[in-house]
Formats: structure tokens, C-alpha cells, sequence
């Protein structure tokens, strides 16, 4: 029995063996068909392909033949436009030469005519201008001069500085550069100067000369200086109505060049001062400059100290009311070193022989200007009373 089950056993693992051996075959059959399937239509692609590419290739071969034919046919027809370009071209510029000598025959006629023109008017011009610079220079010829408003510079020191180079000797030359300034003269001692023509021989200048504030005598020389402080005159003789300015050496004096002194200090408080005097035009005999920089002036018989120059303006305010109010009647010393503020107004001492005993005080206010501020200030107003009244004058002895 056993052995039956066991033959059977072997008999189906045959069968079975059998069954997947042949499986394994048809699967490989099936394998090897599919394979020769896609190798067929693998080739056939690649055929077509093939021939495709072909006819892509004989179809470019085709366009780019007709486009060499095309372009060819360009080539030619451009050739042929050249050609017509360059003959038409040839024409047109055979025209214009002969239209161009055409153009300059008749320019030259024309030219020709204008240029005949064109001397005749040259040539009147030139003889009308021939004319007029004869006229000029023979009819204008200086004469005279007549100088106005010159008071420090006499008409011949004027007349040798603006005629020095010899050049302008002419009445209508000299006019016209003055009209116009070219080449107008420029005279450092004077602010500006006008010309009018009075006559074809004879010129009118009008000078407006630089005020001269003061002046410092060295070595016989007196010289004058202007309120910038240049240096604008050299004399050996005096000139009337300019202050003598005291206490400051002026080393190498130089013509139209500012002066130089040791303490700069110094220097801006005489400038300052002779400003101040011509600004409000007093009649100034002298200048003092001490050497610790105190400044005094001298009207008449008064002399005023200012101090260090402090307040300046303020006090030449007050100054000028008091020559109004009477101050110039006295000789003496006012002193103004320090301003009045309070109303108290300044000092004012008269020059006697000194004694042991001997001191004279008098009080002169600042502030006479109008009857209103009098009214304000009593104190102000008695001590205005006492300096234009010599009867009241507190003198002891």
C-alpha cells in the first residue's frame, strides 16, 4: 500500500515537473516571439525613420537650391540697379558741374558787381572818416583847461597829472574816453572827476577831490592823509583848515599808500577820530594822540579829551550840541573821557596861572538838544543855564 502511495507520489511530482518545465517553455517560446515582435517593429521604425530623414534632407536640398536660385537672381537684379545707379548718378553730376558753372559765372558777375559797389561806399567812407579825423585832430585841439571844485590841489598839479603822459591833448579824444571810460584817467587823490567840453579848444573838468582829515609834520614835510589813512599829499606849506595831528610819527611816508605806525591801536583811533570830526564838521585846529592811546582835540581855545575813544559817537553828539549851546565862549580843558549818561553832563577847566589855591570847575550839559528833554531833566537844564550864561560861571579862587 505504501509502496502504491509512494509511485503515485513520484508519478504526479513528474507530472507536476513535467507541467512547469513546460510552462517554463512556452513562457520562453512566448518571450522569444514578443522579442522578434519588437525587433520587426523596432526596424520598421527605424526604417521610417530613415526614410523620413530622407525626405527632409531632399526637401532642404530643394529649398536651399531655391533660395541660391533666388539669391542669384537678387545679386543680378542688384547689379543691374547699381548700374542704373551709377549711370544715373554719372548724369546728375554732369548736370550739376555744368550748373554749377553756370552758378559761378553768374556769382562772379555778380560778386564782380557788388565788389565795385562796395568800394565806392568804402571809398566815401574812407574819405568822410579821413575827413572827421582830420576835423578831430585838427579842430579839437586843447587849449585851456578849466578846473572847478578843487580846493587842496591847485589847477596846474591837476592839469600836469592828467595831461602827464602827453596823450590826451586832444579836447574830443580826452571827452569822449571820459563819457565812456576807456581808457579815462585814474587820479588817486580824487574821488571822480567829470569833463564837459566847453568849446572845441577848451575842456571844463570838474573835480571832486578826497577829503584830507588831517596831517603830521616831519622834517618840514606836512603830510596829508584821507579818512582811509592813505597818504594823499606832500607839502612844504600848509593847508587851511586841516587839522594838525600830534603824538604819531609817520616813518617813510609813501604817496597814495596808507602809513604805518608802531601801535596798530593808535593808528584806528586817529581814524576814528578825524572821521568823526569830518563827520560832523568841526573846525578842528589840532589832533593829540598821548602815548597810552588818549585822544584830545582843539577847537578854537577848548580843548577836548575823549579818553580812549570809548563812546566816540555819542560823545561828538554831545560835543556838538554844547558848541551850539555856547561852549566855544571859554578856553579851557573839557574833559569828555567817560560818557555822561545820567545827565550830570561834563567838566569843563579854564586854563590860569597855577596857584596853591587856585581850581575852577564848570558844568556843561550834554543833553541841550530840544525844550522838551530840558523840561524832562531839571539838573540838566541848570547846568545848561549855568554854560551859555558867563554870569552865573562858578569860579573859585
Amino acid at each position: 500500500m505504501s509502496r502504491k502511495m509512494d509511485r503515485k507520489r513520484a508519478q504526479m511530482k513528474k507530472q507536476r515537473q513535467h507541467r512547469h518545465q513546460t510552462q517554463i517553455k512556452n513562457h520562453q517560446q512566448a518571450e522569444r516571439t514578443e522579442q522578434r515582435r519588437r525587433n520587426e517593429r523596432e526596424n520598421r521604425e527605424r526604417n521610417e525613420r530613415r526614410q523620413e530623414e530622407l525626405r527632409r534632407q531632399e526637401q532642404r536640398k530643394k529649398k536651399l537650391q531655391a533660395k541660391k536660385a533666388e539669391e542669384k537672381e537678387r545679386i543680378l537684379q542688384k547689379k543691374a540697379q547699381e548700374r542704373a545707379r551709377k549711370n544715373e548718378e554719372k548724369e546728375e553730376r554732369r548736370i550739376q558741374k555744368e550748373s554749377k558753372k553756370r552758378i559761378r559765372k553768374m556769382r562772379f558777375r555778380k560778386a564782380t558787381r557788388t565788389l565795385r559797389k562796395v568800394l565806392k561806399v568804402v571809398l566815401s567812407i574812407s574819405a568822410v572818416v579821413a575827413a572827421v579825423f582830420c576835423i578831430i585832430y585838427f579842430g579839437f585841439k586843447l587849449n585851456s583847461v578849466e578846473m572847478k571844485g578843487n580846493e587842496i590841489y591847485t589847477q596846474q598839479e591837476l592839469t600836469d597829472y592828467i595831461f602827464k603822459d602827453g596823450k590826451n591833448k586832444n579836447t574830443f579824444v580826452f571827452w569822449l574816453k571820459a563819457k565812456t571810460g576807456m581808457g579815462k584817467v585814474e587820479i588817486p587823490f580824487l574821488d571822480k572827476y567829470d569833463v564837459k567840453m566847453k568849446s572845441p579848444s577848451k575842456l571844463q573838468i570838474s573835480v571832486y577831490e578826497k577829503s584830507l582829515i588831517g596831517y603830521v609834520e616831519k622834517d618840514g614835510i606836512y603830510i596829508y592823509f584821507d579818512r582811509d589813512g592813505v597818504i594823499e599829499k606832500l607839502a612844504t606849506e600848509k593847508i587851511k583848515g586841516i587839522p594838525n595831528v600830534v603824538g604819531i610819527e609817520i616813518n617813510n611816508p609813501k604817496l597814495y599808500e596808507k602809513f604805518e605806525v608802531k601801535d596798530e591801536d593808535v593808528y584806528d583811533l586817529l581814524l576814528t577820530v578825524s572821521q568823526a570830526i569830518q563827520k560832523y564838521n568841526f573846525n578842528v585846529k589840532k589832533i593829540e594822540i598821548t602815548e597810552d592811546g588818549q585822544a584830545s582835540i582843539y577847537i578854537k581855545k577848548v580843548k577836548i579829551e575823549f579818553g580812549k575813544g570809548r563812546d566816540l559817537n555819542e560823545k561828538m553828539i554831545d560835543l556838538s550840541d554844547m558848541i551850539d549851546g555856547g561852549l566855544l565862549k571859554y578856553k579851557g580843558t573839557l574833559n569828555m573821557k567817560s560818557l555822561s549818561t545820567d545827565g550830570s553832563g561834563y567838566t569843563l577847566k579854564e586854563n590860569e596861572t597855577k596857584t596853591s589855591s587856585q581850581s575852577e570847575s564848570e558844568s556843561v550839559d550834554s543833553t541841550n538838544q530840544d525844550e522838551t528833554q530840558n523840561n524832562s531833566n531839571p539838573v540838566s537844564n541848570e547846568a545848561t543855564n549855568e554854560a551859555t550864561n558867563e554870569e552865573t560861571t562858578a569860579v573859585e579862587r
